[in-house]
């Protein structure tokens, strides 16, 4: 399968202790983007989550299995080739982020007025059990 990053560098930016490196590959064309150099820094890493959060293609998704100890500072580098899951072992992996990370993980987000109340009026509205006019 082909790479679900798109390099548009928002991990990177987002992470507070600058543990993600990356470089977007050149390509001809300007829709094909994937990164050349995609690197996090374990040692860095504060597994905060934002990267995860923030990535528009779901690409980087967290697990229950942490690596702590390395053998050197370089092990403790992991690169796009390390970081990539292969296909056995990524369906129990999604299975663990549906259940206990987001339970809309990969499914369309449904939009609810009950979740977009921006005013206090409308949020007392709802308390009393009253509709809001959409």
């Amino acid at each position: 399968g082909k790479e679900r990053c798109v390099a548009c560098g928002l991990c990177a930016r987002v992470c507070p202790p600058f543990a993600i490196h990356m470089q977007a590959a050149e390509t001809d064309d300007p829709k094909e983007r994937y990164p050349a150099i995609f690197e996090i820094n374990m040692l860095r890493c504060i597994y905060c989550g934002l990267c995860e959060e923030v990535c528009p293609e779901e690409a980087i998704v967290m697990s229950p299995e942490y690596d702590f100890v390395f053998r050197s500072r370089e092990a403790a580098i992991y690169t796009k080739e390390r970081l990539l899951v292969e296909k056995k072992d990524l369906e129990p992996r999604l299975r663990w982020l549906a259940e206990m990370r987001n339970p809309q993980f990969g499914k369309r987000f449904r939009f609810s007025i009950r979740n977009n109340i921006h005013s206090v009026k409308a949020r007392n509205m709802v308390a009393n059990g009253e509709e809001i006019a959409s």
